[in-house]
């Protein structure tokens, strides 16, 4: 993947191509096109902490071009990666599963998934088991366990999350 930038009549150019056999003459170009103000708000709220949601809210861009935007920057040694990551910590306030290291967890789940998942809870499963027939990892199956008993959706059961069938592990 070749990542290039140009400066040019104000404007802020990031270039990309999808390379799908690495064949230089199979490449499409992929253009996001920013105007110099947009980068420079981008910076600054960047550094004063603000959620990425918000810095793409307040530029008129999506969450996603916003990540573009900071890959490159940070690429380009012209911004660092904070702390708190994506969301920042703004207000004091820490928004769960919203750093990059939380990209893997799974927080939609299909409703066949979801039923599929009370009845093998129910039936004594371990949820390490549960988790591979729905499909999912490990820690997502945990993380719509505590969600659906917090609903009222499950009870807790002998043997707890491994069913009485041992280690979590």
């Amino acid at each position: 993947m070749v990542n290039k930038r140009a400066m040019k009549e104000e404007r802020y150019i990031l270039f990309d191509y999808f390379e799908p056999d690495d064949n230089e003459h199979d490449r499409t170009p992929f253009v996001l096109d920013f105007t110099t103000g947009q980068m420079e708000n981008f910076k600054k709220k960047w550094a004063e902490n603000v959620p990425i949601g918000k810095i793409a809210a307040s530029l008129g861009i999506s969450k996603n071009n916003a990540k573009l935007i900071f890959i490159d920057l940070e690429i380009n040694g012209e911004i660092e990666e904070r702390p708190d990551g994506w969301e920042g910590f703004l207000n004091n306030k820490y928004k769960l599963f919203s750093q990059p290291e939380h990209m893997y967890l799974k927080t939609e789940f299909t409703k066949h998934q979801v039923v599929k998942f009370v009845k093998l809870w129910n039936e004594g499963v371990p949820l390490k088991v549960i988790a591979k027939k729905i499909d999912c990892n490990y820690d997502s199956a945990l993380l719509l366990w505590q969600d659906l008993y917090v609903a009222g959706e499950i009870d807790d059961r002998p043997g707890g999350q491994d069913g009485g069938q041992g280690s979590l592990f």
